[in-house]
C-alpha cells in the first residue's frame, strides 16, 4: 500500500538530504526508506559515498521493507 509518499518524492527528498549534508561537509547521515508504505517511518544511516554509489533504478529498503519492481541498494541490510 502506498501512503501518498511515492518513490519519486522519496527518492527527491532523500537527494536533498544528500545535498544539504554535502554542503555541510559531514560523510554520512539518515536517509529515508523509499518503500511508500502507509506506517514506515524507518530511516537508513548511510555515508554518503554509499548513497551517492547507488545506480539509476536502486532505491533505499530498510530490512524487510519492499517496493514493486525496485532494485534494493544491496549494502543497506
Amino acid at each position: 500500500m502506498e501512503n501518498g509518499n511515492s518513490a519519486e518524492l522519496l527518492l527527491a527528498q532523500n537527494d536533498r538530504t544528500f545535498n544539504s549534508l554535502w554542503v555541510l561537509g559531514v560523510e554520512g547521515g539518515s536517509f529515508a526508506c523509499e518503500c511508500g508504505g502507509t506506517d514506515c517511518g524507518e530511516r537508513l544511516e548511510l555515508s554518503l559515498i554509499e548513497y551517492a554509489a547507488r545506480e539509476d533504478g536502486q532505491v533505499l529498503l530498510a530490512p524487510g521493507h519492499t517496493h514493486a519492481g525496485a532494485r534494493p541498494l544491496a549494502t543497506v541490510t
